[in-house]
């Protein structure tokens, strides 16, 4: 049974309410709002939010921009969110799924923490895959926010982080693979840890290791070659 109200934010951005895509919501603007308010689960000020969405406009249009979307909000996902004279929240104790959380949270309870780390068994490799499978893409890939400057930074910084999360993921489930001697299975996440930075040479040396493994030679050479010419 779907979640009633559904935030997809790694890859392409998508709001959902029992099932169904939210197609009422006015701008962009009101839907890095949600986003923004889903991800910090805190109430903000409705000043910082206005500054954050609509950096090159002064303040008091800014938050007149700000109450203009409230309006649609309401209707759309009200009840989803704690509106106050003075600040906006997400209600957290409403049923709401965010890809982006519910990814932080899974990889965080593994306490794969350290550098050094691999899962210990096929238990804790299965739920690291399963973490893993949330991430479709960077966080907002391709979302922009034309006047909103504070947003735009606040969203990089966040995609860096995610990025990390799985660049680190991908790596112990490639040394758990290649433990275990599931040369296939390491090859795949070799595959997506190196595409996190194609200049890693851990990674490139991981890859080619697995190609040759596999039988795959000369694909193994030409990672090499690509690697040299970097």
């Amino acid at each position: 049974m779907p979640h009633k109200l559904q935030l997809t934010v790694l890859g392409e951005v998508s709001i959902q309410k029992e099932g169904k895509r939210v197609t009422g919501l006015p701008s962009r603007a009101a839907e890095a709002l949600i986003i923004y308010l889903a991800y910090n689960q805190r109430p903000v000020t409705r000043e910082k939010l206005a500054e954050l969405l609509w950096a090159d406009r002064p303040l008091a249009q800014a938050l007149t921009n700000l109450r203009t979307i409230l309006t649609s909000l309401r209707r759309e996902v009200g009840d989803f969110l704690i509106i106050t004279r003075d600040t906006l929240a997400f209600n957290t104790e409403s049923d709401v799924w965010l890809d982006a959380g519910e990814f932080e949270r899974q990889f965080k309870d593994l306490g794969l923490s350290r550098r050094s780390e691999i899962p210990n068994d096929a238990d804790s490799a299965a739920k690291l895959q399963a973490a893993l499978d949330l991430y479709q893409g960077d966080f907002l890939d391709g979302f922009h926010l034309r006047d909103g400057i504070g947003f735009e930074e606040w969203a990089i910084l966040q995609r860096e982080h995610l990025r990390q999360i799985a660049r680190d993921g991908f790596r112990f489930l490639t040394h758990y693979h290649r433990k275990k001697n599931s040369h296939t299975e390491g090859l795949l996440s070799a595959s997506r840890w190196q595409r996190f930075d194609p200049y890693d040479e851990e990674a490139c040396r991981t890859l080619m290791g697995l190609y040759m493994r596999t039988g795959q030679r000369a694909t193994a050479l030409q990672c090499y070659q690509n690697l040299k010419q970097n």
